[in-house]
């Protein structure tokens, strides 16, 4: 039985933790846009690794779905000397298109690798989290 067409478009909420195991994982949510396979969106995360430069990292994720795979690059909005580096991710749609898992590393530098799981919000708590999203867009 072929699976039915999907699209990623969509509010969802994710964690994403380190190959390091003294390293905590990391919340986050992300609002996508998907159109024929082109993915782009924003995503909202708790601070865990910039020291001084508030509680919560906004980023603009860009990237491609092809079938149930996708890949998208995740880049800071920020000062540009702490965050250069961009995020690679890499994952698979699951049959419901409700969940991706996959990988994510960054190259160069810091050379940081890990898993990652998102989940597709529906209703109430995806309107909830495009609100703060905007709210946040806002403030910059």
């Amino acid at each position: 039985m072929a699976r039915p067409s999907l699209s990623l478009s969509g509010a969802w909420t994710g964690v994403f933790d380190y190959d390091d195991p003294a390293r905590d994982a990391v919340g986050f949510t992300a609002d996508i846009t998907d159109i024929a396979g082109a993915v782009w969106g924003d995503t909202t995360e708790p601070n865990s690794f910039a020291p001084g430069f508030g509680d919560t990292l906004l980023a603009s994720l860009s990237g491609a779905r092809s079938g149930y795979e996708v890949t998208f690059t995740k880049t800071y909005i920020g000062e540009e000397q702490l965050f250069e580096n961009e995020v690679f991710y890499a994952g698979t749609i699951n049959a419901t298109g409700q969940r991706i898992t996959g990988t994510w590393r960054i190259a160069g530098v810091y050379d940081l690798s890990g898993p990652f799981v998102m989940n597709r919000l529906d209703g109430q708590a995806a309107q909830q989290l495009r609100t703060r999203t905007q709210t946040a867009d806002v403030s910059l």
